[in-house]
């Protein structure tokens, strides 16, 4: 015997589905007492002991089962009772059909429940009100058996899903009551089938063509949603429920199957009149007279909704099985290959057909030992589960490694059926992993190791070392004047002589060493097998032979040199990074004698370093201070004895009023380009003085100094025009020096910012000249205004012929390219006499003045008084 929800809903939620489980265990228990080999009695009470019992009904576990004996005609006689009081029990020993719930019940065949006793009801016991009454008759093909009567809970509202069940309880105490008699057999079958159409949502019916009649079984109205006593069946009713864009199909099914005399079957939808779309499977035959007249059709028809549903579901599940970008595969419970999906074969290069059924072993890499495949299994045993990381072979034999899932499905009875393997390809994965760890420890621009590599193969190579007793040596390789190409050149230029360098030095120095770049043009070399301090020196020596030709760099061709430091393993430092610092410490010193030499660390080399960190310190926290002043020493027109102008000097009074020389902290701020806030505050503070200066005397024309590093800022000339209209001097009352080196560093480059200068209306002057390399032809295409004589030729005239012919040659020169020239560094009477009688234009030196303060200038120029010259020349 099965049961059901309401038949004409077809979706059971969990707990309807658990409730049905739990009705369908107590009918299977009542027909189990209805086969002992027990008295009627002791099977009754067995199964009103049950009953009562029901966890989901309110019952307070008391009731009773009356018989109708054939004995007693219309008269119900109390059986089997439980929990009933002795006062009931005297009245309800013998019941006539008519009286009290039950007689009615029995009289009439019909469930009753009573949430509570009518007051019109005549037979009334004490304790009656206090209860809710199920009344059910115990019938077997409209022959009354019985009645099953429970009490619940006061007041309880029951349900329509209690009274079937309980009316199914009735029938099934119905079979066993009947199977005394022989026929239990039959009803339980009868039942059993009654239900079965129910839970398959099958219905049958039946058709009397000649008459027209037709006959609908119960489950056809719950499949189309319609009352019984309401609807007669009829074809066209049948029709009117098939959805309109299938009525020609079943039209067309019927008759074809009444011309061609064959059965019919086909799938359709129907349109219930709630609005419900259900999907059936109908099937069809017809019966014939003796003379081929077709007397009746008969057929089933089934609810399949939700079997649709359930199979576009496991048609979805195929899909999304195949289509996975996954590799999936199926195994029985021995491992053997059922099914795979696309992507497994697409990842392992094993069609379905190679593949299913051989073992997954064909996948095998020969990476693992059996202790990693006995762990697996031994998890995968205990947990129900695996996960991880291993390595399977292609088809082509290519291994590749993947992350696997390995999960163990059960069957009803908890045994091992299949294994499910889920698996992905990790090659472009472990790919970019290693290009993401080779770039951790890798110099992007120049494929070298990298300064945290270098330091860990430092760290190795130092352990090893100290294990064998061995000297290590560190060499630090910086690029002379990298900032200059990288900054006039530009930056790709740059990488490209990075790139080129890092080449050489790999192809140079053979694979016994390492090399590597700590960054910016620094690299460095790790020697490990290094007897003495001669290997090293010759590794040293061996690299600045590398940079002896030129480098090829897009169109530009140049030379570059290289300085380096070198320090050892132990004397010089006992792990990496102090070898790194001293080596540095070794490399700046021999920058400092010249470049392009390598210098082995001393310890006196720290105090140096300590001395030039504290001095760079303090410059820093100068130029938060103002703690840097603009003096100002005058230059003196030769033809008159006048101030005519005067250069910028920078001077650093520090906080406690020392004055610190140009010579210590201009070099440095030009290396740290600490020169560039600098010489902006410089030139403002010129350009500010000089403008109030100017009321004074109107030719007035201060020069400022350019560093190298200042000269190749790419916004040169917008800082410079930016301050003198801020401070509101005239462009033509500045005249900016700069040297013949930073001049000739990058040609092309400089004459385009002397141009975009000159045309802002700014004076040119070239310093130091004579010292440098320039060409006299490059001299004449650049835009100048004055000529500066280093102080180098001056400070020995006129008795050193050499300088005095020096000084009359750059003087003639700048005469014949009608430039002025100013004399530098003039200190004496004998060397203003010589100067005035070349007719120099301007001097500059301590015999009129040393550099002073703003206001110490500004006193010069309110004295106005001409400073005494010799006596010129007459013209011949």
């Amino acid at each position: 015997m099965t049961l059901s929800s309401d038949p004409s809903d077809n979706t059971l939620t969990q707990d309807n589905l658990q409730q049905l489980r739990r009705q369908q265990e107590i009918v299977e228990n009542l027909l189990r007492i209805s086969f002992n080999d027990a008295s009627l009695a002791a099977q009754l009470s067995a199964a009103l002991d049950l009953i009562v019992e029901i966890p989901w009904l309110p019952l307070p576990a008391k009731g009773g089962i009356f018989l109708a004996e054939a004995a007693r005609p219309k008269t119900l006689t109390l059986f089997v009772h439980k929990n009933m009081a002795p006062s009931l029990l005297e009245h309800c020993g013998s019941i006539a059909f008519g009286e009290c719930l039950c007689g009615k019940a029995a009289e009439e065949q019909r469930f009753i429940f009573a949430p509570h006793l009518p007051e019109q009801e005549a037979f009334r016991y004490a304790g009656m009100e206090d209860q809710s009454h199920y009344i059910v008759p115990i019938v077997r093909e409209d022959h009354l058996l019985g009645v099953l009567m429970l009490y619940a809970e006061a007041k309880y509202a029951g349900g329509e899903n209690e009274r079937k069940f309980l009316e199914t309880v009735a029938n099934t105490l119905a079979l066993l009551i009947e199977r005394q008699q022989g026929a239990d057999r039959l009803l339980v079958s009868e039942a059993n089938l009654a239900k079965a159409q129910q839970i398959a949502h099958l219905g049958y019916w039946d058709w009397h063509i000649s008459e027209n009649l037709l006959f609908w079984s119960e489950e056809v109205y719950r499949i189309f949603g319609l009352p019984p006593q309401e609807t007669p069946p009829s074809y066209e009713k049948f029709l009117s429920q098939v959805h309109p864009d299938d009525r020609r199909k079943v039209q067309e099914a019927v008759q074809d199957s009444l011309a061609n005399k064959t059965p019919y079957s086909l799938n359709h939808r129907i349109l219930r009149e709630d609005g419900a779309l259900r999907e059936v499977h109908e099937e069809g035959e017809v019966e014939y007279d003796p003379l081929g007249e077709p007397l009746r059709m008969f057929g089933i028809i089934q609810d399949i909704t939700e079997l649709k549903k359930a199979e576009k579901q496991m048609a979805l599940a195929a899909k999304i099985f195949d289509s996975s970008i996954e590799g999936i595969t199926i195994t029985d419970a021995q491992g053997i290959i059922q099914t795979v999906n696309k992507a497994f074969s697409h990842i392992t290069g094993y069609s379905p057909e190679e593949a299913v059924g051989r073992n997954p072993s064909i996948l095998k890499s020969d990476r693992h030992d059996p202790e990693f495949y006995r762990l697996m299994w031994s998890t995968l045993l205990a947990e129900g589960k695996w996960e991880g990381e291993i390595w399977n072979r292609r088809k082509n034999g290519e291994v590749y490694p993947e992350r696997l899932a390995i999960t163990a499905i059960t069957d009803e009875y908890g045994q091992i059926s299949h294994h499910v393997a889920v698996f992905h390809d990790m090659s472009e994965i472990r790919s970019y992993e290693e290009q993401l760890h080779f770039h951790a420890y890798h110099d992007a621009l120049t494929g070298l190791p990298n300064r945290l590599l270098m330091l860990d193969r430092f760290s190795v190579a130092l352990a090893q070392a100290q294990r064998v007793h061995k000297q290590v040596a560190v060499l630090v390789l910086d690029l002379d004047n990298f900032k200059h190409i990288n900054d006039s050149l530009g930056h790709n230029i740059g990488d490209l002589l990075l790139q080129q360098v890092a080449l050489r030095l790999k192809e140079g120095l053979g694979g016994d060493h390492t090399v590597g770049r700590l960054g910016g043009d620094d690299f460095a070399i790790l020697v490990e097998q290094c007897e003495d301090e001669q290997d090293a020196v010759r590794m040293a020596e061996k690299t600045i032979g590398l940079f002896a030709k030129p480098f090829n760099l897009a169109i530009y061709e140049t030379f570059v040199t290289v300085t380096i430091g070198i320090t050892f393993f132990p004397s010089d430092g006992n792990d990496a990074d102090t070898l790194l610092k001293n080596a540095e410490l070794a490399m700046y010193r021999a920058k400092e004698e010249g470049k392009n030499k390598y210098r082995l660390f001393t310890a006196a080399m720290n105090a140096k370093v300590v001395h030039r960190l504290s001095l760079e310190n303090s410059l820093r926290k100068a130029l938060e201070r103002n703690e840097f002043l603009v003096y100002y020493q005058p230059k003196v027109a030769t033809a008159t004895g006048r101030i005519v102008g005067m250069e910028a000097l920078v001077r650093w009074q520090s906080k406690d009023g020392r004055l610190i020389s140009p010579l210590d902290f201009i070099p440095l701020a030009e290396e740290t380009g600490l020169i560039i806030p600098l010489g902006e505050y410089v030139l403002r503070q010129a350009c500010r003085d000089t403008k109030a200066w100017l009321e004074k005397n109107k030719e007035l024309v201060v020069s400022v100094n350019l560093s190298p590093r200042q000269f190749m800022q790419e916004d040169l000339v917008r800082t410079i025009t930016n301050i003198l209209r801020e401070t509101g001097l005239p462009p033509s009352r500045i005249e900016l020096e700069v040297t013949e080196g930073a001049v000739m560093f990058n040609e092309q480059a400089a004459l385009a910012t002397l141009f975009e200068l000159k045309e802002a209306g700014i004076r040119l002057a070239l310093d130091d000249f004579g010292t440098g390399y320039s060409s006299l032809h490059f001299l004449r295409k650049l835009p100048l205004n004055t000529l500066k004589i280093d102080r180098s030729f001056i400070m020995e005239l006129p008795a050193e012929p050499n300088s005095a012919a020096i000084a009359s040659t750059i003087i003639a020169l700048a005469q014949a390219l009608h430039l002025d020239v100013v004399a530098e560094g003039v200190e004496n009477a004998a060397q203003l006499d010589f100067l005035g009688r070349l007719n120099c234009t301007e001097i500059q030196g301590y015999l009129f003045s040393p550099p002073v303060t703003g206001p110490a200038f500004a006193e010069l120029l309110n004295k106005d008084t001409p400073f005494l010259l010799p006596e010129q020349p007459h013209a011949p």
